[in-house]
C-alpha cells in the first residue's frame, strides 16, 4: 500500500542493520511531506527482521523499499517463485502493521 502523502523524487539507501541514532538520523515524529523513499537493505541473512522495519525506521518507513535476496535466493532455482511470494506476503504484511 503507498503512503497517503506524495512520494519524493530522492531517496536514501539506509541499511536495517545500522542503529540510526549513532548517525543522528531522526526516526521520530510526524512521517515526512513528500515521503522519503527508503531503500532499506539487510533484511534476511543479514541479520534484520522485517518484522521490526516499524522500530527501525519509524516515520522513515512511509515509503520503506525493503531488500531481501540472499535468504531468498539461498535454496537455489528450485522453488524460488514460491519462496518470493512467501517472503513478499509476509513483508506486506509487516509494513502495512
Amino acid at each position: 500500500e503507498f503512503p497517503a502523502a506524495p512520494v519524493g523524487s530522492v531517496g536514501v539507501v539506509i541499511g536495517a542493520t545500522l542503529d540510526l541514532a549513532d548517525f543522528d538520523i531522526d526516526t521520530g515524529g510526524e512521517a515526512l511531506a513528500p515521503a522519503l523513499p527508503v531503500l532499506a537493505p539487510g533484511f534476511g541473512a543479514q541479520g534484520a527482521r522485517i518484522e521490526d522495519a516499524a522500530a527501525i525506521f519509524g516515520r522513515l518507513g512511509v515509503a520503506l523499499l525493503a531488500n531481501e535476496s540472499r535468504s531468498v535466493l539461498a535454496g537455489g532455482p528450485a522453488g524460488l517463485a514460491g519462496r518470493v511470494r512467501a517472503r513478499a506476503d509476509v513483508i506486506a504484511r509487516a509494513l502495512s502493521a
